[in-house]
C-alpha cells in the first residue's frame, strides 16, 4: 500500500523530459535534460526494454533530478507494488480469515470438511 501511495505521490508532483536509451543493457543508462538545461544520465533500475537510441519519458522530483529520476512505463511504476501485492493479499485474508472471523473461511466446495 505505501508504493501504490509514494507512486501516485510522486507522479503527481514530477516534472517530465523527454530522455534517450545511451546504453543498452539490463539496466540501461538514460540521458535527458531537466528543466534548468543541465543533461543529467541516470541507470533505470530494470523493467525496460528498449534499444539503444529508443526515446523514452523520464519523471523527475525538481529537488533532485539525478537522484529521483525514472522512465515512465506501467512496470516501472507499478511493478514493484505488483511484486508485493500477493503477499500484501495473503497476509491480509490469512488475518481476516481467523477464529474471530469464521465466516471469511472457506467452506464447501473449496475445502473438504
Amino acid at each position: 500500500m505505501f508504493w501504490l501511495v509514494q507512486n501516485v505521490w510522486f507522479l503527481h508532483g514530477a516534472n517530465r523530459a523527454d530522455g534517450v536509451i545511451v546504453v543498452d543493457a539490463p539496466h540501461p543508462s538514460v540521458r535527458f535534460v531537466d528543466t534548468t538545461g543541465q543533461t543529467l544520465q541516470f541507470v533505470q533500475n530494470g523493467f525496460v526494454s528498449r534499444s539503444l537510441g529508443s526515446a523514452v519519458e523520464v519523471a523527475y522530483e525538481r529537488r533532485d533530478p539525478a537522484g529521483t529520476a525514472r522512465v515512465v512505463t506501467f512496470w516501472t511504476t507499478w511493478g514493484s507494488a505488483l511484486w508485493l501485492l500477493p503477499f500484501a493479499l495473503a497476509a491480509l485474508f490469512g488475518t481476516w480469515s481467523g477464529p474471530t472471523r469464521p465466516w471469511l473461511r472457506l467452506s464447501w466446495p473449496f475445502s473438504p470438511r
